[in-house]
């Protein structure tokens, strides 16, 4: 009872304030990157390409730069890398949101991924921004442009554990009261 008196006390206070016209858009476009994010991390390229323009480009700028054009090229791009990595974590995060006009915007975020090397076992850790140009395409936001730029990558041990199809593997924390064993 007291959740529901503290829950109406903050709506009622809500009340009187005003929202910003462009928050809608705002969360929507925060809503497809993060699914483009959930996506990359579970390897589900059709749930990606959703998230897609009709005309996509994405692209890395470094010294070991790649362009790929259209979503083709992507999924080609992306099933031959998992033959060879594994992404263990990928977040983007810390957006920043520009709205251009009714069918514009570009965002900016920091992105972190954790791949594995799977002929090594070794993993990489690398570090860069994401500038998404996105239209609004059939009433949806999505991602036109990508364009990725690293700031650093590290390279990391091999992972300690890892849990494949939800098995068990012996951890660190075996042992520690509340364990199984």
């Amino acid at each position: 009872m007291r959740a529901l008196v503290a829950l109406l006390g903050v709506l009622a206070g809500c009340a009187g304030t005003t929202t910003r016209p462009d928050a809608l858009d705002r969360l929507a476009i925060r809503e497809v990157l993060d699914r483009a994010s959930d996506a990359i991390n579970h390897h589900e390229w059709d749930r990606l390409e959703t998230t897609f323009a009709s005309q996509i480009v994405w692209e890395r700028r470094s010294a070991d730069a790649w362009r790929l054009e259209g979503r083709d090229a992507i999924r080609a791009f992306l099933t031959g890398n998992a033959e060879h990595i594994e992404v263990l974590l990928y977040a983007v995060s810390a957006t920043s949101i520009e709205l251009h006009d009714d069918t514009h915007a570009t965002a900016r975020s920091t992105m972190s991924e954790h791949i594995r090397v799977l002929e090594t076992g070794a993993t990489v850790h690398v570090v860069g921004t994401y500038t998404d140009e996105l239209v609004r395409e059939d009433g949806e936001w999505r991602i036109a442009h990508r364009t990725f730029v690293p700031r650093y990558e590290e390279d990391g041990p091999p992972p300690a554990r890892l849990w494949s199809n939800g098995a068990p593997a012996r951890s660190a924390l075996d042992g520690i009261v509340g364990s199984t064993e």
